[in-house]
């Protein structure tokens, strides 16, 4: 559905934030380029999310799903032992989560053996 809507209107504006604003077209390419990459591992079955709401979250959620992993979105509100208690309990075996949980998310990725993909900056 998503990639339909880059044949539709390619110019059309589909992902806007704070600091960012992008075209379906932008968010296709994006898209297919994260998907690729997730499937690399035929064996990803669950992706973690973890990340304030925002683009990068969107679009994180979104390529894994399309990659056919299983989404597993944190709220960014919980405090750091409920969200690894929930990554944990999931069978995730890649974390995607933005800078502000980037230090958690990468010791929890270290002791289990888990990839951590972070984005963005404070």
């Amino acid at each position: 559905m998503i990639l339909d809507r880059v044949a539709v209107s390619p110019d059309g504006r589909a992902v806007v934030g704070d600091h960012i604003a992008l075209t379906w077209k932008e968010v296709g390419d994006i898209l297919k380029r994260a998907v690729h990459q997730l499937r690399k591992d035929p064996a990803r079955t669950g992706v973690a999310v973890w990340a304030a709401n925002g683009p990068e979250t969107l679009l994180s959620q979104a390529a894994a799903s399309l990659a056919g992993a299983s989404v597993v979105p944190i709220n960014f509100h919980l405090l750091p032992a409920e969200a690894v208690s929930i990554i944990s309990r999931s069978g995730a075996d890649l974390i995607l989560c933005d800078h502000a949980r980037s230090e958690v998310a990468a010791a929890y990725g270290a002791e289990r053996a888990i990839p951590v993909v972070v984005w963005g900056a404070d």
